[in-house]
């Protein structure tokens, strides 16, 4: 399946070749679109699988990149870019005021220096991400982490590309033996149990949406 992922991101590049050389010509870029669009899904499909498989390896796909960035270190590009993903994710599920308030957070974690910032890309472009906020010392004296974003490109939704980066990002935020905490939507629980969150507590309301905490 490996195999079938480059060879589909080696054609995803001659398809960008061939929409210059059409640049004008409509009829065959709409041709070229629908063509990328299979490929993509594709790509997607075939990630899925291999996680399924648990044999996704993000370092193995050609032309993505991992990388960790704090907070105020971020290039404008790339700050304008995850703020239209999380616009695109929520704008539609979540109330005014919780959206509100989720984008005045992410404004605040852009420019805190202590916040920190996993981005996985593809070809350049930002493919899912996920932030921890400033650490702080528990009760307990261990240092706690707040997941305070996990988002994916919906361009490519569906391949478990985000799943495979939250996994990372835990390993290595947990290896200092933090305690990772957050808040999902209920009907996401599932798939943070699966990847070895446990959920605290009952369901309650943010915003008049129904959320839940969890912790690593």
């Amino acid at each position: 399946v490996e195999t079938i992922i480059e060879r589909t991101l080696a054609r995803a590049r001659s398809l960008l070749s061939e929409a210059y050389k059409y640049q004008d010509n409509p009829e065959k870029l709409t041709k070229l679109a629908d063509s990328v669009r299979a490929d993509t899904q594709f790509f997607l499909d075939s990630c899925r699988v291999l996680h399924k498989q648990g044999a996704l390896s993000l370092e193995s796909i050609r032309d993505g990149s991992l990388e960790v960035r704090a907070g105020g270190d971020m290039p404008p590009e790339d700050v304008e870019r995850i703020l239209d993903i999380q616009m695109k994710r929520y704008q539609e599920h979540y109330p005014a005021e919780l959206l509100a308030k989720l984008r005045t957070g992410l404004l605040s974690a852009l420019n805190h220096p202590q916040a920190r910032f996993y981005l996985y890309r593809k070809g350049g472009d930002i493919v899912t991400l996920v932030r921890f906020d400033e650490p702080i010392t528990g009760e307990d004296g261990r240092m706690r982490k707040h997941m305070a974003s996990f988002l994916t490109n919906p361009d490519f939704e569906g391949g478990a590309l985000g799943q495979a980066l939250l996994a990372t990002a835990s390993e290595k935020e947990i290896a200092d033996g933090s305690v990772i905490h957050g808040e999902c939507d209920p009907p996401l629980a599932q798939k943070y149990i699966e990847l070895g969150f446990t959920m605290q507590g009952a369901e309650y309301l943010d915003n008049v949406v129904p959320t839940i905490n969890f912790e690593l």
